[in-house]
């Protein structure tokens, strides 16, 4: 019934409208316009933070396996574990903690020699090596670029935000490659490649960084929730590096981000040649903190007694006192690493000076005997030169 009076309404309508061309023909065209205007907007992004605007406070700790590959691609069983913790705050604050580990899931990494630990605070950064108690302080005013230890670690590739504006955004390999998501969504310099893409079950669209390097797949439902990042290596322009999502989680309310992805890295000559597979890297986030969880005190620096400020490679000095542990804290570093040398007795010390002193003497003898035989010998060629000499 409804389709019958669809038909007469049709009918009728194109009747008046054929009496004129013009009222016809601009009717057909604004409903034409209406029809593609909402096919091009079912394909387009959506380009917003989503719930992530009223995000200013951003903590996630994670660690990384590593495995090496041979040539072949073959798995050389060496493992490396690093462990990272990763704070930004849109007070200008940042947090960034590296260490390496022996096994997953152990907290040897907390005193590793290695342990770097890094801070932004007003416009201060410190560089702090909480091993040996030293740390520097240098300016950093606002618009400047943050320490490359952080710009290369992959978790900022999967961060959906950036609460620190007064400095630099963090950039690739060039300028053209944001490391965060967000700030690559709604940059103006990556493309959508009008591309649909099943990734781990989830429906992604996909941008791309104007140079063609840097390629994002993002969750469809899921804002700025990334699945899949491929880097292209520009000399051969083949795949240099995949970032690929194994599990999400929701954080809070629309908040979905990655825990846990794996990263492949790739070595290739030419670009006639099959990207050759050198490393792969297994992340696991161990935990995500949002806004009023991120701990003010986490920016704040904090030194052990006996800490040692360091102005340039000839000038320091004990900020704080204290500090006899230190020392403890070497020994039982050592001690947790292998087997110390064993103590030596008094009938050992006494037996090394014994076999030092004879050593020494037999030495001394054989040297003795060799210029006591050279002596005489240059005598005895002197003798023979002086007889033969005519008189």
């Amino acid at each position: 019934m409804k389709l019958l009076r669809w038909l007469e309404f049709k009918l009728n309508f194109d009747r008046i409208c054929a009496r004129s061309t013009i009222v016809y023909s601009c009717c057909r065209g604004f409903a034409f316009l209406i029809i593609a205007s909402k096919i091009i907007h079912a394909q387009e992004p959506n380009n917003s933070y989503g719930n992530w605007d009223g995000v200013h406070s951003v903590l996630l700790e994670a660690e990384t396996e590593i495995s090496t590959l041979d040539v072949e691609g073959v798995d050389t069983l060496h493992r490396s574990f690093v462990h990272r913790i990763i704070g930004v705050a849109s007070s200008n604050d940042l947090y960034y903690l590296i260490g390496h580990g022996e096994n997953a899931g152990e907290d040897h990494w907390k005193n590793e020699p290695f342990n770097l630990e890094l801070l932004i605070h007003g416009e201060e950064r410190v560089s702090h090596h909480k091993f040996n108690r030293s740390y520097s302080i240098h300016p950093f005013p606002a618009g400047s670029r943050i320490s490359q230890h952080v710009l290369n670690d992959t978790l900022l590739t999967i961060m959906p935000v950036w609460p620190l504006l007064k400095f630099k955004r963090p950039e690739g390999y060039d300028q053209t490659m944001l490391l965060v998501v967000g700030q690559a969504v709604t940059s103006g310099t990556y493309n959508n490649a009008n591309e649909r893409q099943n990734i781990n079950g989830e429906w992604c669209y996909q941008i791309v960084s104007s140079s063609g390097r840097d390629r994002i797949w993002i969750a469809e439902d899921k804002a700025l929730c990334v699945m899949q990042r491929d880097w292209i290596d520009i000399r051969t322009g083949t795949l240099a590096e995949r970032l690929s999502t194994t599990q999400i989680a929701e954080i809070g309310p629309g908040l979905w981000v990655p825990i846990e992805f794996v990263s492949l890295q790739y070595a290739t000559d030419s670009a006639k040649e099959t990207p050759r597979m050198k490393r792969r890297s297994t992340t696991r986030i161990l935990e995500w903190k949002l806004n009023s969880d991120v701990p003010i005190s986490l920016f704040y620096p904090r030194f052990m007694p006996g800490s040692i400020v360091e102005f340039d490679s000839t000038h320091f000095h004990q900020s704080t006192p204290g500090g006899i542990d230190l020392l403890d804290e070497f020994v039982t570093y050592i001690q947790s690493r292998g087997n110390p040398p064993p103590a030596v007795t008094n009938r050992q010390q006494f037996d090394s000076r014994l076999h030092c002193f004879i050593s020494r003497l037999t030495a001394g003898a054989l040297i003795g005997i060799a210029m006591h035989c050279f002596v005489r010998r240059n005598r005895a060629l002197i003798g023979c030169g002086k007889q033969d000499q005519p008189r």
